[in-house]
């Protein structure tokens, strides 16, 4: 009986070889209840070459993880994305959908329109010289007084297509030609 025993090279234990399996990592024979299955490979190994995956919690080989090049945390590759400006492999959720392009960026890479609330790269919005909020160019319209491209949100008269600041100065007995003179 003695001779169809094994001994365990991890343990040093005897047990029979069908009790045995190698480690796909170290290579030693090793009892079967030692081992974990790599839930990314299938492949058996010792729980010191194992390790989980920040983003999803999966038990994989080390060997198979890669680090998020902006939270340095640890994740299969699969679970990484890549930003269509930087070129980083990222976590999902550091990314975000430009509304124009429909590119996923870095987040810090989007303008958040202060007319709609939508997110854009900075090539495709614009900031409104009348309140200072970016805004897309479908969000624009010109004054039919002073010609300025302005945000909607600066629109005042929908009849007139004039601008807060043009209506405040008509409103005074001024017109869009003083406001285009004045400093």
């Amino acid at each position: 009986l003695k001779s169809l025993l094994v001994p365990c090279e991890v343990t040093g234990r005897l047990a029979l070889a069908g009790e045995l399996e190698r480690c796909e990592a170290s290579g030693k024979r090793a009892l079967k209840s030692l081992l974990e299955t790599c839930t990314h490979s299938g492949k058996a190994m010792l729980p010191e070459f194992m390790g989980p995956s920040e983003l999803s919690g999966k038990r994989v080989a080390k060997s198979a993880l890669t680090t998020c090049q902006i939270s340095n945390r640890l994740a299969l590759p699969s679970e990484l994305e890549t930003c269509a400006v930087s070129g980083k492999k990222v976590a999902p959720e550091l990314l975000g959908t430009c509304a124009v392009s429909q590119k996923r960026v870095l987040l810090e890479y989007l303008l958040t329109s202060g007319v709609s609330g939508r997110k854009a790269l900075k090539e495709f919005t614009t900031s409104c010289t009348q309140c200072e909020k970016n805004y897309f160019k479908d969000e624009r319209f010109r004054c039919t007084s002073c010609e300025l491209d302005l945000c909607v949100a600066c629109l005042h008269n929908k009849i007139t297509g004039r601008c807060q600041a043009c209506e405040r100065l008509l409103s005074n007995g001024l017109n869009a030609t003083d406001r285009k003179e004045s400093p």
